[in-house]
């Protein structure tokens, strides 16, 4: 055998023993589920953009609520995204609380006159 042979065989007994890992397929399913949470919220956002434009449009005001709301679905793509780039390994909601967009690190969520 030479030494290619030995690397490609190395390389395969490596991927046989990861993809019988647990870990990896359940991380894989909850990165799936997330994914489509991410979607969802993504949307969620783009709605509230325009009900602030229309409301803005309308009344000439901002909406402080849709406001909060939106700051705080922010966070939550936030904590997503961490998940979903393997900078975190904490689950986001639901099995953490939802996330208050004034932990957010960075000033990340927080309004410009805060």
């Amino acid at each position: 055998m030479t030494y290619e042979s030995d690397k490609i065989g190395d390389l395969t007994k490596s991927l046989v023993q990861n993809l019988k890992n647990t870990g990896f397929w359940k991380r894989f399913l909850f990165m799936a589920i997330f994914a489509a949470a991410y979607t969802l919220a993504a949307a969620v956002v783009c709605t509230i953009i325009a009900f602030l434009l229309a409301h803005h449009l309308v009344t000439g005001k901002t909406n402080e609520r849709a406001i909060q709301f939106a700051r705080q679905v922010s966070a939550y793509i936030y904590h997503v995204l961490l998940y979903l780039t393997y900078n975190t390994e904490e689950l986001p909601f639901p099995y953490m609380d939802w996330p208050n967009p004034e932990h957010t690190p960075s000033g990340i969520g927080k309004s410009p006159e805060s």
